[in-house]
């Protein structure tokens, strides 16, 4: 799967790991595809980022140019 870093700020996508969360939702009655694929995000013609297991992207997310954890509650706004 091919995509650009446009087309994930067009989408409302934050980050990369974002995408794969909303991947795996998406296909959770169906957890084989997401074995079988990759994303590629390019910029431009250069790719930048490959993401080989989307299941474990999508448990992370980039927090002070480092990989944590994905805590979905420090992501929403003031209650």
């Amino acid at each position: 799967m091919k995509i650009t870093f446009n087309w994930l700020e067009e989408n409302d996508y934050a980050s990369v790991t974002d995408y794969c969360r909303e991947l795996v939702r998406f296909h959770k009655n169906d957890p084989d595809y997401l074995k079988n694929e990759a994303i590629e995000v390019y910029r431009g013609d250069m790719l930048c980022l490959t993401v080989s297991d989307i299941e474990k992207a999508a448990t992370i997310m980039p927090h002070n140019n480092r990989w944590a954890k994905y805590d979905k509650t420090c992501r929403k706004a003031s209650r």
